[in-house]
């Protein structure tokens, strides 16, 4: 019994309080997911059997990563394996262009493994992958590189801008585009090296004003704006 719980125990010394603020993030979006898929359709009882089982293989499959990651994670591989993984994740960011879109948006690959429906959102895996991109290329850099900042920051920063051009263009949703962006501007805001503290208050000044130009367009002359533009149209135009 003490191997088993063993085998599905983070690694030791890992931050207790991190993996109890996961699991528990997790389980209250499994139970949102859950109930959301409840309906008064004839067929509901069977709609929420196959989204329960969905929902908890994807959350066994997210634990077992998590686990899997606190005991084998090697910064070093990492550092070797970082660009191969950026590579396939472009990939998968355009598999999605191969499956129908819903709602406008093409962001998602669909899959219907014994008869069963699952979609796979690449750029959700984007963002996990990008974090791990910023922390080899920005936050391991030594104190005494002759590098530049722009030097430090230009490989990571055009596989981001790919990965956003891919998510706000080619897949059309704007929604995963932003929140993708402002996750990496968060992340390139951590690393203290003097070099590319100027880039920083950039990306500081940017935040700021994409938060003022966000609330503007919230307004009804924004509204006004973007109707005009013709950039959104219809349902996108109600969901901004």
């Amino acid at each position: 019994m003490k191997k088993i719980l063993k085998f599905f125990r983070v690694r030791e010394k890992s931050d207790i309080w991190i993996s109890i603020a996961t699991i528990s993030l997790a389980l209250f979006g499994l139970v949102m997911a859950i109930s959301a898929s409840m309906t008064t359709a004839s067929n509901s009882s069977k709609i929420l059997i196959v989204t329960t089982i969905k929902q908890f293989v994807y959350f066994a499959a997210g634990y077992g990563g998590m686990v899997f990651a606190s005991k084998h994670f090697n910064f070093k591989k990492l550092k070797n394996l970082i660009f191969p993984i950026s590579i396939i994740m472009i990939v998968l960011l355009l598999s999605t262009l191969f499956f129908e879109e819903v709602n406008g948006a093409q962001a998602w690959i669909r899959l219907r493994p014994a008869g069963i429906s699952f979609t796979i959102q690449p750029s959700e895996f984007a963002k996990l992958t990008s974090i791990l991109l910023a922390a080899v290329f920005v936050g391991d850099v030594s104190l005494n590189t002759q590098r530049s900042g722009t030097e430090i920051l230009k490989k990571p920063l055009y596989i981001i801008f790919i990965q956003a051009f891919i998510i706000l263009i080619l897949q059309s949703d704007l929604g995963s585009a932003i929140v993708f962006l402002l996750i990496m501007a968060m992340v390139l805001l951590i690393p203290a090296h003097p070099k590319i503290k100027i880039h920083q208050n950039i990306v500081i000044i940017l935040f700021i004003l994409g938060l003022v130009g966000t609330t503007f367009l919230l307004t009804d002359k924004g509204l006004a704006l973007i109707e005009s533009v013709g950039i959104f149209k219809g349902y996108k135009l109600a969901r901004f």
